[in-house]
């Protein structure tokens, strides 16, 4: 099961940001299978030296080819590169964007009355002289 399959809308929250909160997200038992066989800093950096808030990364193709890792995190890794987790986020950002995109919408109105008013505004001001 993917990390986003049991997000819903009531999830969302917008203050201070957008963000989106769920708990319990990884049954106990397969969080403890992942944490226990987690690799090594090494394997995922390909043993060069990685300083202080470097960033890093360890791709998919590598983890598949080389065989490095635990087949938890293999399983783990193929369910968030599937077509089953990409529906679920295309799920979410619609859902996500929707939500400001009405937001938005309704500020965009509100700024286009304003924007007429004001240019009604100027053009009778001017046709006063």
């Amino acid at each position: 099961m993917s990390l986003l399959a049991h997000v819903t809308e009531e999830d969302f929250l917008t203050q201070p940001v957008p963000h989106v909160v769920v708990r319990d997200v990884i049954d106990a038992d397969y969080c403890r299978e992942l944490l226990r066989h987690f690799p090594p800093l090494a394997t995922i950096v390909g043993g060069r030296v990685v300083g202080s808030n470097e960033p890093y990364n360890y791709s998919i193709k590598h983890a598949l080819q080389k065989h490095e890792i635990s087949e938890c995190w293999i399983d783990f890794l193929i369910k968030h590169v599937s077509q089953s987790f990409l529906a679920d986020l295309i799920r979410l950002l619609v859902l996500t964007f929707g939500r400001c995109i009405h937001s938005l919408r309704s500020v965009t109105l509100r700024s286009t009355n304003y924007v007429q008013a004001s240019a009604a505004s100027i053009h009778s001001m001017r046709s006063m002289y």
